[in-house]
This record gives C-alpha cells, sequence and structure tokens, in this order.
C-alpha cells in the first residue's frame, strides 16, 4: 500500500470517529461545526474522507467530547507524525482550499516534490536526525498532496524561480524525476506551473508565499521565516497586496507550456546515457 492511499485509508477512518462522535451528541453537521468552530463543509469532508483531519480538528473534538486526548491520539495512531505547531494553521487551510496560488523563489513547495525531492530537502535541513525520523517528515509532507486527489481538488497555481528548476536537489537522477513530475503535474485540469526566467532579471518578489482561498471565498496569505517558523496573515492588506503580486508574478513569467518545455529538457540533460531516448 502506497503512502497516499495508507493516508487515505486512515482519513476515511477518522471520519468514521467524526460520524460517531457527532451523531451521539445528537448534532447536526451545522450544529458540530459551531462547536468545532469551522464551517459545516469541513466537517462534511473530514466524515466523508474526502479530506484528513488535522491535529487542530482532532483536538476540538477532546474538547467537544469532553475525552482529553483521546481523538488527538486516535489521530496520531493512524496518521503518524504531526506538523510542527506553526505550520498547523496552514496545512488546516490547504486542506480545505478551493484555490491555491504559490511563489516559490528557492524550493518547491510540499505539493510539487516527489518523495526523493523531499527527502533531500530534509536531509539538508535536518542533518542530525535518524534516517526513521526523516522518512516521517516525508511521509507527512507526502500525504498532504492527497487534497489534489480530491474529486474537487483545489485550483493550484505555482510560479517558480528558474534557479528551483536548475538547483540539483538530490543529484541528477532524483532531479530528473522530479522535472518530471512537474511536466505530469501540469497536465491535469486546474493545475498551472510557471517559471520565472532567470535572464528576466530581477524578479518582482524575493520571498516565498503563499495565497489560500477557502470554501467561503476568504483568503489567507502564508509566509515563513527562518527564525519564525510559518504565519497565516488575514488582513484585506496583506491580501491584496499578495493577490496584487501574484498577478505581476503570473504575467511575467514563462506560459504553462513553455515552463513544461523547460522541464523536459532539463529532465532529459539530468538522465543517465543510457535513459535518454
Amino acid at each position: 500500500m502506497s503512502d497516499f492511499e495508507r493516508r487515505a485509508k486512515a482519513a476515511k477512518k477518522f471520519g468514521v470517529y467524526v460520524l460517531r462522535l457527532r451523531e451521539r451528541l445528537g448534532l447536526s453537521q451545522t450544529e458540530f461545526a459551531a462547536r468545532m468552530y469551522c464551517h459545516q463543509t469541513l466537517v462534511s469532508r473530514v466524515e466523508s474522507g474526502s479530506v484528513p483531519a488535522t491535529a487542530a480538528f482532532a483536538e476540538q473534538m477532546d474538547v467537544v467530547a469532553g475525552a482529553p486526548g483521546v481523538y488527538a491520539d486516535r489521530r496520531t495512531e493512524l496518521f503518524g507524525a504531526t506538523d510542527p505547531d506553526w505550520f498547523k494553521p496552514y496545512a488546516e487551510l490547504e486542506a480545505r482550499a478551493v484555490s491555491i496560488v504559490d511563489y516559490s523563489p528557492v524550493l518547491l513547495m510540499g505539493l510539487l516534490q516527489t518523495p526523493e525531492y523531499a527527502e533531500a530537502v530534509y536531509r539538508a535541513r535536518f542533518t542530525y536526525e535518524t534516517a526513521d525520523e526523516i522518512q516521517e517528515r516525508v511521509n507527512l509532507r507526502i500525504g498532504r498532496q492527497g487534497v489534489l486527489a480530491r474529486s474537487d481538488p483545489p485550483r493550484l497555481w505555482v510560479v517558480l524561480g528558474e534557479g528551483v528548476v536548475r538547483t540539483r536537489v538530490g543529484g541528477d537522477a532524483v532531479m530528473a524525476r522530479q522535472l518530471r513530475h512537474l511536466v505530469e503535474l501540469g497536465e491535469r485540469p486546474g493545475i498551472t506551473i510557471q517559471v520565472l526566467r532567470a535572464d528576466d532579471g530581477a524578479p518582482p518578489a524575493h520571498l516565498p508565499f503563499t495565497v489560500v482561498t477557502d470554501p467561503d471565498g476568504c483568503r489567507s496569505v502564508y509566509s515563513e521565516s527562518q527564525n519564525l517558523g510559518g504565519t497565516v496573515d488575514r488582513s484585506a492588506d496583506a491580501v491584496d497586496s499578495a493577490s496584487s503580486l501574484c498577478d505581476h508574478l503570473r504575467e511575467s513569467a514563462m506560459s504553462g507550456v513553455q515552463s513544461a518545455e523547460l522541464f523536459q529538457r532539463l529532465a532529459k540533460q539530468g538522465e543517465p546515457d543510457d535513459e535518454r531516448s
């Protein structure tokens, strides 16, 4: 069973726990959502298993049920490792998003990474962790990609700095597979991946950020820093500024077709001689 299949199975099993708790309390989905401080749509999706419950969701279930640790522990047993606290607000947004627009000038965002690429990133960042600890991080990141396999996946639009796809993360073979994966993703309906040319000079933005739209139409801006982790900003000024910058980035970048052609050329350069056609 693949990691995605395992997490999909876990999501459905935990969804049964949510349904049973709600029915035991005699609440409608809307009433239960009010106690969970979330939207009814999220409760429906978690119950059906189409969206995995976040750690924050499970912790609030403990509060609603008056059973400290019970549902949080069940979620950990089913899904394994959890995201760091600073990342959880974004992970919850991502899990229920209807639209995700991302700018990545240094490394690929998690939703685009292959397991091998993710492992190389984590090994570079966490040099003293064991192989098992690194693998747990990789599983957690790749598991998030289940959002793209939903029956109603979010619209995903990513702009990459050209240096991102020219940096040989994990070596030539790993990067060649990653680049082919980008081509495959870009062929899916609702996914656009564009590259900002290095030859065009200074980019319109230097730091990564993500704009997420939830089912209610509310937008949030997520950004990270080396020392403070990640933050979610829902203020109108932040959202308007980031959205305007996203438009500028997309207008400045290569088209999706041109970007895919670049990925294919770079992937072929990184393949062993006996694999090139």
